[in-house]
């Protein structure tokens, strides 16, 4: 069902896949924006969609010219209003609102983290992969990326060594995924 000729938000994509999934009883789990086809043919395999003669349900397209849906305007406008709703319901409690003082510094966080990987791994842990994580930690109690990038600049075991020359790429890198990562899966949660 296309609602616009230019493309979408990806969040707002989402919004409308889902909203199409309610409408039609399809599985809201498999709508988002990178889903294309489970209602042009491609069957949902998983049990619980499955029809009463035992065969996943299946949609066979006659005919598509490729024009707007009639109620594309509506479908956008509440999907748009939906998105509101829950970015302003994401702002009622936020970490950022603690004082600056309540969180350890970004040095002094990585460190505690880095400890406890150490005792359950040992110091043969990959580096870099501890890195990710500890900054998933960090993005889930509001760091910003420059702290982020601070504590691994700062604390980030042998980094001179493991990535030498591209020290800031790895970095930027690091810390642009692990935000990445966090806003895609904490705003469709």
């Amino acid at each position: 069902m296309r609602v616009s000729n230019d493309p979408l938000e990806e969040q707002l994509a989402t919004e409308v896949a889902r909203s199409l999934a309610r409408d039609y009883g399809a599985d809201i789990s498999s709508a988002d924006w990178r889903h294309f086809g489970r209602l042009a043919g491609f069957t949902n395999q998983k049990p619980e969609h499955r029809i009463s003669c035992g065969y996943a349900p299946y949609v066979l397209a006659e005919a598509c010219q490729g024009k707007i849906c009639p109620s594309a305007s509506r479908r956008l406008a509440l999907a748009q209003k939906s998105l509101a709703a829950i970015r302003a319901s994401r702002q009622v409690y936020s970490p950022r609102t603690l004082s600056r003082s309540s969180k350890p510094s970004p040095k002094a966080f990585y460190t505690r983290y880095m400890s406890l990987y150490f005792k359950r791994y040992g110091e043969q842990i990959d580096k870099s992969r501890m890195d990710f994580a500890i900054l998933r930690k960090m993005a889930q109690r509001d760091y910003t990326a420059a702290e982020m990038a601070e504590a691994l600049r700062e604390a980030s075991p042998g980094l001179a060594m493991r990535k030498t020359g591209h020290e800031e790429d790895y970095i930027t890198r690091t810390v642009r995924n692990v935000l990445d990562e966090y806003q895609s899966k904490h705003f469709f949660s």
